[in-house]
């Protein structure tokens, strides 16, 4: 069976693999260090969230057995 879609991709992918083209640019160190502190911080935000919600989701759902007198 003949996919179009699939040998155009691989003929473009070498394509630009065997004719690679130059891009003259530098990543400072430090930009790549901003980057990971910055996916960490995310990372970090997100787990911190979500836990609350399923805390909050969990109170929520669950039967309160204690008896306030």
């Amino acid at each position: 069976m003949f996919n179009y879609h699939m040998f155009k991709f691989l003929l473009i992918f070498t394509l630009l693999v065997t004719h690679p083209i130059n891009a003259y640019a530098y990543i400072n160190p430090s930009t790549v260090g901003l980057v990971i502190a910055a996916l960490a911080g995310s990372i970090a935000v997100i787990g911190y969230y979500a836990r609350r919600i399923f805390l909050f989701l969990k109170s929520f759902f669950t039967k309160n057995n204690s008896k306030k007198e």
